[in-house]
């Protein structure tokens, strides 16, 4: 069973939480992929303004879980490792492909870090379990997440 997505802005919904001194991401879609997206370009928004990366190149990471919220969170610590680990930047997501039920691949728009041009507003150490949920309604899939700071 594979899902693909390509987006073209509507990526759904997030906003941001004050969470006992992390931060809370809450990103809502019409589907799974369409909140992870949103949950995606939440956090790319906590770290710095998207409208100072540019889109020069395509970059994709993958991310295995048991279920969709490990999924998730390792779709997202993998998107930070990207960020931190390689020095690049995503300004938003261009594909988001479920492969099965324990693969999901994303590849990003973005640009590699410029120090002069680019200012992380705070560092984000992980993404984490603690009170994460995945909630489906009836047409709305929430991903609610703390980012440990």
């Amino acid at each position: 069973m594979q899902k693909e997505y390509v987006f073209s802005g509507d990526t759904g919904i997030f906003s941001e939480y004050e969470a006992s001194g992390d931060l809370g991401i809450r990103a809502r879609g019409s589907d799974l992929l369409s909140a992870v997206a949103a949950a995606a370009h939440g956090l790319i928004a906590s770290l710095l303004p998207p409208e100072t990366i540019r889109d020069a190149e395509v970059r994709t990471i993958s991310a295995r879980g048991r279920d969709d919220q490990e999924l998730v969170v390792n779709l997202l610590n993998n998107m930070l490792f990207l960020i931190y680990g390689h020095r690049w930047l995503p300004k938003h997501i261009k594909t988001l492909i479920l492969h099965n039920s324990w693969q999901l691949e994303a590849s990003f728009a973005g640009e590699p870090m410029v120090p002069e041009r680019h200012h992380i507003d705070h560092e984000i150490k992980s993404v984490t379990y603690h009170n994460l949920s995945i909630v489906l309604h009836q047409n709305e899939v929430t991903i609610d997440l703390l980012c440990d700071l």
